[in-house]
């Protein structure tokens, strides 16, 4: 664990546990892996003493709940509301959310099963074995602009007391959003490292406007949920998205929705540190061809509203609706 202002950082035990055993299930299944496609399994020593320490043959149960997951999401929920013991910690873990999409039996009856396959692999010992090669993941963090400061969220967003976490793995791709039943916000983020040169591929801008990108996604989702009736004109935007190469994992007119205000938002943020970001012709070839037009009428019309949503309710609903003319 590591604080740099007010973010902590770590490499999480539970989650990382939760991650080898996608990781030796596919190992085992490759044929499989189109299903998981946000795991990532790099030619590293590392992966290599994950399957020495997983068979999979001892953990058939346990695989049986992953493959029933229902949203990528389920792993991470589940491991930010464990205890240092593998246990549920109530004041964290967000029952809900994870049981509607557990999609096998009961999440005590997981956990329970979880944390005896913990022992029995000694995966306390493994984790802090490799302690060393965790706290150079945590270290790439150090590349992040010195004076980062991350209340410009809640004075973006106005919300208060907010903790934000940083969770790091080089065993997934991509990034996670999630909170914890607390409101405590997580940027969970795919570390991708080269063995060969022992390095960390790192690009700060990107890694700094992700950071901002997943801690906005609970207050954005929320809003989108909220006023979703009022985006007269979603059903064109969406197909015009999809035609422009819109991922399926997209391809859902709300989470098409998040997606376009989390990015934009994003991009408005991480301004402040980086003047000179643009929106990368790669991100509008997924879909997003109005992103760059979004973000820049945040940018210049944002100030003078007190928080997002009354700017959101008020002004950009509007102006999304519109948005194609």
């Amino acid at each position: 664990m590591r604080k740099i202002q007010n973010l902590r950082i770590c490499v999480l035990k539970q989650y990382e546990l939760l991650l080898a055993l996608h990781v030796a299930y596919l190992l085992e299944f490759p044929s499989e892996k189109e299903k998981y496609d946000f795991i990532e399994i790099p030619n590293i020593d590392y992966v290599r003493k994950i399957k020495e320490t997983i068979d999979i043959a001892e953990c058939k149960r346990l695989i049986k709940y992953i493959q029933s997951f229902k949203d990528e999401s389920v792993s991470i929920n589940i491991a930010i509301g464990l205890d240092d013991c593998y246990e549920i910690n109530e004041r964290l873990m967000d029952r809900k959310y994870i049981e509607k999409y557990l999609g096998y039996r009961t999440l005590e009856q997981f956990v329970t099963l979880l944390k005896e396959f913990a022992k029995k692999i000694h995966w306390d010992s493994f984790f802090y074995e490799n302690i060393d090669f965790y706290q150079n993941i945590i270290n790439i963090m150090n590349n992040l602009p010195k004076n980062l400061d991350l209340t410009d969220i809640n004075h973006f967003y106005g919300v208060k007391n907010r903790k934000y976490i940083c969770i790091l793995s080089v065993l997934m791709n991509g990034g996670f959003g999630p909170k914890d039943k607390k409101g405590n916000l997580y940027y969970v983020r795919g570390i991708e490292y080269n063995e060969e040169k022992q390095k960390f591929k790192i690009d700060e801008k990107y890694l700094c406007e992700c950071m901002f990108h997943e801690f906005s996604h609970p207050v954005v989702n929320a809003l989108v949920d909220k006023y979703f009736s009022s985006f007269v004109h979603i059903d064109d935007i969406y197909k015009e998205a999809i035609l422009n190469g819109l991922p399926k994992t997209y391809q859902n007119k709300k989470v098409l929705l998040y997606e376009y205000f989390v990015r934009a938002n994003a991009n408005v943020l991480v301004r402040k540190y980086y003047p000179d970001i643009i929106i990368s012709e790669w991100i509008k070839n997924l879909g997003f061809i109005y992103l760059e037009k979004l973000a820049d009428y945040i940018y210049q019309n944002f100030e003078g509203y007190s928080n997002y949503e009354d700017f959101f309710k008020k002004e950009l609903v509007d102006f999304f609706n519109d948005i194609r003319k």
